[in-house]
């Protein structure tokens, strides 16, 4: 089963197709618990570490070698906040709504502290009969102006949902990455079931989801007019979700949880 995360709805609403939900965490201890247990070994990508670290330590044979190798894995980059929101919503929609990711991003990077281009949440999900392609936004903030103004403008939450429902380009890109991942996997009936209702429908039978991490108090006002927007612009999409989580720990403070939070079980 899996370690869901005790919440409460403080509000919702629908402009269809949009759903929106305001979810609040009080218990700063379990929020940590979580966090510590779920997202932040996502994020770290710990079971590849832990490969990549094993294959390096059977290749340095020498004192040289062992030297160098123990220099690099002193030097890793501690994630960044905002990092640990997209993996607290990808955990969150995983446990909460059965998601099925094809692929770690931590596994993208190329730089430290990279931010990738690209949707931030890819993945499947079970919707009436099989899987549906899911393509999501996760934004961080502690904008005390409801909503933050970080679901505005082309580069804002809003508009990065509507380009994933509706803009061609951006979806074959994003196909063309999902299939490359699910290529030899056992989610490849997963994306051949998603592409046939995505094919059949005319791009209409997938799920947009976009996740609102948040340090301040529950407000409808976060989601509501935005949903609203967001309705008059994907007006043919079969199902649209819009999430806001409220967290008891403050956002400034999730380095804390970083600093060697990644090994709990």
């Amino acid at each position: 089963m899996p370690a869901l995360l005790d919440h409460t709805i403080e509000y919702s609403g629908n402009a269809a197709p949009v759903a929106w939900r305001g979810r609040r965490v009080a218990d700063v201890e379990r929020f940590k618990a979580y966090a510590k247990k779920r997202a932040i070994p996502r994020l770290v990508d710990a079971e590849d570490q832990a490969a990549f670290e094993s294959d390096l330590n059977a290749l340095a044979t020498t004192d040289y070698a062992m030297e160098t190798l123990t220099s690099l894995l002193r030097n890793t980059t501690r994630p960044q906040s905002w990092e640990l929101g997209e993996s607290l919503a990808e955990t969150l929609l995983e446990d909460e709504h059965g998601v099925r990711w094809p692929w770690n991003h931590a596994r993208d990077k190329r730089t430290p502290k990279a931010s990738l281009p690209g949707k931030d949440l890819i993945g499947f999900i079970e919707s009436g009969a099989g899987f549906a392609l899911l393509f999501g936004e996760v934004k961080s903030s502690s904008d005390t102006s409801t909503p933050p103004n970080l679901m505005y403008g082309p580069d804002g939450m809003i508009s990065q949902l509507a380009e994933a429902a509706c803009e061609r380009p951006e979806q074959l890109c994003l196909l063309k990455w999902l299939r490359r991942r699910c290529k030899h996997t056992e989610l490849w009936s997963h994306f051949e079931q998603a592409i046939t209702r995505f094919l059949n429908s005319r791009g209409c039978d997938i799920v947009i989801w976009g996740v609102l991490v948040r340090d301040t108090s529950p407000n409808e006002r976060d989601l509501k007019a935005r949903a609203a927007a967001l309705a008059t612009k994907v007006p043919n999409v079969k199902r649209v979700e819009l999430d806001a989580w409220y967290f008891p720990l403050p956002i400034k403070e999730w380095g804390q949880l970083l600093e060697g939070g990644e090994t709990e079980t």
